[in-house]
């Protein structure tokens, strides 16, 4: 950040005392500009032994498979955020069932909450992020090319609570 979100001043990095810890610091105000991180959640949607995964058509990981993710939006809670991606990304309605887990990585600043959900039908069509959108068997998961470490550990965390093996 280079200029302060309040008084539009000068931004720098600066030891706070109390905090212990550098932090950014406008130069005219004081204020402290805390980067906290953004919250990203996704559904794996079930329907008849398989699962719904869509090839990203836009960065970051063009190309790659994943199942419907992303950012949440203020105003809105985890779980519509799980559902609303479900719905504008590969246009399906989804029952929200349990989270799955929660994901995080040293150097990023995104945390991922990970939902298990039911298709209240086996139709969809990609939206403007996917170009392509499949239902999957396991043995179908194109681990190879999975978008994000959050789809690899997720898909594998949903295998261990089906009980089931990475083929």
């Amino acid at each position: 950040m280079n200029y302060c979100p309040k008084c539009g001043g000068k931004v720098s990095w600066r030891y706070i005392e109390e905090e212990e810890r550098e932090r950014e610091v406008c130069e005219c105000c004081g204020h402290i500009y805390y980067r906290n991180p953004k919250v990203v959640v996704g559904v794996i949607i079930e329907n008849s032994g398989r699962i719904a995964m869509l090839k990203r058509n836009i960065e970051p990981s063009f190309g790659k498979w994943t199942f419907p993710a992303g950012y949440m939006e203020c105003g809105e809670t985890i779980r519509e955020a799980a559902s609303r991606e479900a719905f504008e990304e590969i246009g399906i309605q989804v029952v929200i069932d349990d989270i799955l887990n929660i994901y995080s990585y040293r150097g990023s600043d995104i945390v991922t909450v990970i939902f298990t959900g039911r298709a209240l039908t086996d139709q969809f069509k990609a939206g403007k992020e996917a170009a392509e959108v499949k239902w999957m068997t396991v043995d179908e998961i194109p681990w190879s090319e999975l978008a994000f470490y959050s789809t690899r550990d997720a898909l594998n965390d949903w295998l261990k609570k089906k009980r089931l093996s990475r083929p």
